[in-house]
């Protein structure tokens, strides 16, 4: 969760810059939109300020969540079928039915699954965590 409120309460996160420009920037093309979902959702909502952004950048057409359920079958989906390292399933279930290919996280158990072929393929996922990583956006955001 820190890294969402790093990511949308912190403006002078300078490892955040590129990606908090491209998620609040209204003439930005390709536009970054939020996904989230499921227990993740949960976790926002627990993290009120994060959660009042997220809503806000929802209205804005900047924010979109996922059915509940969709994301609940699939994480247990993953549970019960696949080989994970991180305690971050949901997120791996949200990306999978998303089709959402970048992560900001600084879980690196998590940052290791979302790379992992066998866990988020074509394409595969990638991780956002630097002000280097802006091309990123660019290339995978559209």
């Amino acid at each position: 969760m820190s890294v969402a409120k790093r990511v949308l309460l912190d403006e002078n996160d300078k490892d955040y810059d590129n990606l908090q420009e491209a998620i609040f920037s209204k003439n930005r093309i390709p536009s970054v939109i939020i996904i989230y979902g499921g227990k993740l959702t949960d976790e926002y909502i627990k993290a009120h300020n994060v959660y009042q952004i997220v809503l806000s950048l929802e209205r804005a057409g900047k924010a979109h969540q996922k059915n509940y359920q969709a994301v609940s079958k699939e994480t247990k989906l993953i549970k019960r079928n696949l080989s994970y390292k991180s305690d971050d399933e949901h997120i791996l279930a949200l990306a999978r039915i998303s089709g959402t290919r970048i992560l900001a996280s600084a879980d690196n158990d998590l940052k290791s699954d979302f790379k992992d072929k066998n866990l988020i393929s074509k394409p595969r996922g990638k991780i956002y965590g630097s002000p280097t990583h802006g091309s990123l956006l660019d290339k995978l955001c559209k």
